[in-house]
Formats: structure tokens, sequence, C-alpha cells
């Protein structure tokens, strides 16, 4: 089996141009642990797949997409708001992360095209049911938004955060969320800056998402409200990341996009 913490540490450091260790983070802190379960780092080069970086080779299928790369070196899928998306697929590993705690932490960039962007999507849309998704209310002073589904699909918890977001420009996300609660809000990073959500839909009840495949920039079921521009360095932890740790990632890796 592939060293995967050898090869991420020879990948971004190809990226980064500079030694890890002078990185904000513990470059020990950097490397995908335990509870590290997916992390999707461009590859140089083309092709219909983008490798996970986690121990776990939960490794994106795309559907179509255009391999682009940043002056940094860094590629990642453009997606064109149409038809293209990712599936990271259903493995055990990726399943109900936000039980007990969990975080995604991405970098996103938006083509001003108005609509309610798909960033994420684990949502079962017959059958069992239930889920969630993520999406840029681009209708909705450009902001993000959590949307959790119960066992017949309705829609269970809303919450919107009050940071906006501008288009044609690179920005770092992050949401962190535990659903054993209802009582639980998430709270939402954007540049490293916890938000304040607003509660639009209480939930009820828990939600799992077992069944359903984790997709990236679609709601593929429905081929709707596709999701315009790039996102990259998508990761998804088993845990709560504090905001020290986010906010770290966020100042290690600016300097890739620009910003």
């Amino acid at each position: 089996m592939l060293d995967i913490r050898k090869g991420y540490l020879e990948t971004l450091g190809r990226y980064q141009n500079k030694p890890l260790e002078k990185g904000f983070l513990d470059p020990n802190d950097a490397i995908p642990g335990k509870d590290t379960v997916l992390y999707l780092l461009g590859p140089p080069g083309s092709g219909t797949t983008i490798k996970d970086y986690s121990a776990n080779e939960n490794d994106g299928t795309i559907t179509g997409a255009t391999w682009k790369t940043l002056e940094s070196g860094l590629w990642y899928p453009s997606l064109n708001g149409t038809t293209d998306y990712i599936n990271c697929g259903n493995d055990v590993s990726i399943q109900d992360i936000f039980a007990g705690g969990g975080t995604l932490m991405w970098w996103m960039y938006i083509d001003p095209v108005k609509g309610l962007h798909r960033i994420f999507e684990k949502r079962v849309d017959a059958g069992t049911r239930g889920g969630w998704l993520i999406i840029y209310k681009d209708l909705d002073s450009n902001k993000l938004s959590l949307t959790t589904f119960d066992s017949t699909n309705f829609t269970e918890g809303v919450w919107t955060d009050n940071q906006a977001i501008a288009a044609t420009t690179w920005t770092h996300c992050a949401m962190t969320y535990d659903k054993d609660l209802t009582t639980n809000d998430p709270i939402f990073y954007v540049l490293g800056v916890a938000g304040t959500p607003t509660e639009n839909t209480t939930p009820v009840t828990g939600i799992t998402d077992v069944g359903a495949n984790l997709h990236i920039g679609m709601d593929v079921d429905a081929l709707n409200r596709p999701f315009g521009g790039g996102i990259v360095l998508v990761r998804a932890f088993t845990e709560i990341k504090s905001a020290r740790f986010i906010q770290g990632v966020h100042h290690q890796e600016r300097h890739l996009f620009g910003v």
C-alpha cells in the first residue's frame, strides 16, 4: 500500500514550493490522520479521478469538468455549472461523519451565475431517504447553508450563515456540526472566521446519510442546481476541528490561491 503520508507531504511540498515546517500548523497536524476520512488533492495532469489522500481511498469519480491549474501549480477540476460533478461514493468511512461531531473543509471559486449552487450533497431521494446538503445561496445574499432531511425526505433542518462570500475569488470555507442533538447548530467558517448561523427550520429528529453517495457540485438525482466554478482541497473529519485549526489551514494554504 502507498505511504499516504509520504505521498501527501511530497505533493503538498511541490504545490507550496516551500518546506511544510514553515507553515502555521504543526506539520503533524496537516498530515491526514485517523480522523481524516476524505482529502481530495488535485493530481498533476488530467483524468476522471481525483485522488483521496486519506487512508480510506475515497477517490472521486469526475463526470465532465475541465482540469485547470493555478499559478502555484495546484490542479483542480473546474465545474461548468450545468452537467459536471464528482462522485465520492458511499464507503462506510464517509457515512454519518457528523455523528458525534464532524467537520467539512474546502476551497471554492464561484462563477457569477445566479442560483442555489450545490456544493456537497449526501442524500437519498428514494427508499430509506434522509441525508444532508450544503449549498451556496446566490439568491440569498451569497451565503452558505446546511439542509438536513429526515427519513421521509422532508426538510428536517435548515441553517444559513451570516457571512457573504464573493464570487470570482478563491475562498476557504469550513463547517462543523454535531447531529446527535437537535439543539445543535452548525458553525460555518469563511476565510477562517466563524459565523453566526440563523436556524431557518428547526430539526425534529436525527438524520442519517447511509445509502447515499457523496456528490460534489450537483443534485445528481434531480440533475439540477449545479455548481459553477472550482472546488478543491476537500477534507472531511470525524471530529469537530477547533477554530484555531481551521484558521491555521486557511493561513497555511492561502498562498496557493493568491489570496
